[in-house]
């Protein structure tokens, strides 16, 4: 395929992640350390897509089904795939109007999403999110802050489930976070 421009966002080692501009429209794409190795993961009825991390075999990102992906008024939905466009999941949990997965770790995947600002057309308010590989299955981690916090988002999750990221508090200032798993005790 040839592409008018291209940009890796992510790599495990073996793979690499981003998209390219075929034209038309950005296209997610996974790489294995060569241009020739290119597989495209838009998936079919999105314009546009990207891919922002891989691990293990599956990559997160998101994509819209309008060409205005730079457009303060188009909604995109995060995305899961498993090494080819077909294999696409949408992740967008329902109640929200935008949604982006940037990191996945253990069968978990992490990013956000947002609904608009209450008087803002182009102002959004996002709140980390991580999924277990359906839309399902989201959970909103903004709930665990404190009520003083205006947004979030999680920016990565390890293999025990730690999620970082950060959010800002009622003042407009902005703080890492780390979302720790509750784990069951033994008795």
């Amino acid at each position: 395929m040839g592409s008018i421009s291209s940009t890796a966002s992510g790599t495990d080692g073996a793979f690499q992640v981003g998209g390219v501009e075929p034209g038309p429209g950005f296209h997610a794409a996974l790489w294995s350390g060569s241009a020739a190795s290119l597989i495209d993961l838009n998936p079919v009825g999105f314009a546009v897509s990207e891919a922002r991390a891989v691990r293990g075999g599956f990559q997160v990102g998101d994509g819209t089904t309008t060409e205005a992906f730079n457009s303060a008024t188009y909604d995109y939905h995060a995305l899961l795939w498993h090494g080819t466009a077909a294999s696409v999941v949408d992740l967008h949990p329902v109640g929200f109007t935008r949604s982006q997965a940037v990191g996945l770790s253990q069968g978990k995947q992490v990013g956000w999403a947002s609904n608009p600002f209450a008087g803002l057309d182009s102002g959004f308010v996002p709140h980390a999110i991580v999924w277990a590989g359906a839309a399902a299955s989201a959970v909103d981690l903004h709930k665990f802050l404190p009520s003083t916090y205006q947004n979030s988002t999680a920016t990565g999750i390890d293999a025990l489930g730690n999620i970082s990221g950060y959010a800002e508090n009622g003042d407009g200032v902005t703080v890492a976070v780390l979302w720790v798993p509750v784990t069951k005790r033994a008795r």
